[in-house]
């Protein structure tokens, strides 16, 4: 691909509003409401719309034929291809470095909590099991270490769910779709246990304890799809954690999230992406392109999601079936799979459309 070609097009993405993404996509996408999946902490029924409560956000659901019909507009995608299995259709001998992955920011927070405004804490509204039915195929879990368990927080702020809650919920999943692979950052987070400590009980409460361990791939090097279906991919945000290390030399990270217009967030994305479809032949490391961010006082989280993301989307969708690329890499996002529906019966989710263009670009 030019390269000079691939910025031009994302330039000129970049001066669209965030509300054109609606063009052109069916009002029949907008999803139906979901209860919270079994499972999944807190349990009770209408758990999502009491999230998604905390910003006034209605909870709407994508369904695996909403997106089977998206995919059913490009003649390179195979058939029977919907968010819970995605990877079937994808050749086994490919490297998962060369993958273009959907995925979360920040994967359990979805709850506010004193002396935290929500707007600058929560980044999701669906649970775990509901992210992945939606096609996440990267999560951001962020533990604290509290005696020999690991609860999630976003910073100071417990987002009432464990991670073993998390590894259940990936579990399921994975039983039912075994073509699927899950990227797991694994990170420290409001705590300061040493490292090794942090290790221990890793391994010694989870993998080994509650029996895990079969359910992760947990090699340095970078593995092809087929040694990996069915499990859960380690990126090691501790030292010595185990798996691909997050950083390391195995990993090109853009996570530029603080202090940033959407203009300067956008600018940022597409140039990794463009890093990472112009990859030199050889170069198999972990693409991973953020498309979070925030910008006190003015632009949370969400404002920021709705600035960049419809963007993005934009050009994917625009340009997939003009070049056939190397991989985008990995893009986590917040509110992975939420909507506009706040702005009208009429809007879809406005961010699903991405996801499935992401995932779509494997096959072009």
């Amino acid at each position: 691909m030019d390269r000079r070609k691939f910025l031009r097009n994302a330039s000129a993405i970049g001066t669209l509003g965030a509300a054109t993404l609606a063009a052109g996509v069916s009002p029949a996408f907008a999803g139906r409401r979901m209860e919270a999946a079994p499972g999944t902490a807190g349990g009770a029924g209408g758990m999502n719309m009491q999230i998604g409560g905390e910003l006034g956000l209605p909870m709407r659901h994508i369904t695996p034929s909403q997106f089977s019909d998206f995919f059913a507009g490009s003649s390179a995608a195979p058939e029977g291809i919907d968010s819970t299995s995605w990877m079937k259709g994808i050749g086994g001998g490919v490297l998962v470095s060369h993958l273009s992955v959907p995925g979360s920011h920040e994967s359990c927070a979805r709850h506010g909590g004193a002396p935290l405004a929500s707007e600058w804490v929560v980044c999701q509204t669906l649970s775990i099991r509901e992210q992945l039915d939606c096609g996440a195929r990267f999560l951001d879990i962020r533990c604290r270490a509290m005696g020999e368990v690991f609860t999630i927080h976003h910073d100071l702020v417990y987002q009432k769910i464990n991670f073993g809650d998390v590894l259940d919920q990936c579990r399921d999943f994975l039983r039912i779709h075994p073509s699927e692979a899950i990227f797991m950052r694994v990170k420290q987070e409001y705590s300061s246990v040493s490292d090794g400590a942090f290790r221990e009980i890793f391994y010694k409460n989870y993998l080994d304890g509650q029996k895990y361990r079969s359910m992760f791939y947990l090699g340095s090097s970078i593995p092809k799809l087929d040694d990996v279906r069915g499990k859960v991919i380690l990126l090691g945000n501790v030292s010595g954690l185990g798996g691909i290390p997050y950083g390391g030399s195995e990993c090109v990270i853009q996570d530029k999230y603080e202090g940033l217009t959407s203009e300067e967030k956008l600018s940022s994305v597409m140039h990794h992406a463009d890093a990472s479809v112009n990859r030199e032949q050889g170069d198999d490391r972990i693409y991973i392109n953020y498309l979070s961010g925030y910008k006190a006082p003015g632009l949370s989280p969400y404002s920021m999601a709705v600035g960049v993301q419809a963007k993005v989307q934009k050009f994917l969708q625009n340009n997939y079936a003009k070049f056939h690329p190397k991989p985008l890499g990995i893009m986590p996002m917040d509110f992975f799979c939420s909507d506009m529906s706040w702005q009208g019966d009429d809007y879809p989710r406005w961010n699903y459309p991405l996801i499935c263009s992401i995932a779509l670009w494997n096959y072009a």
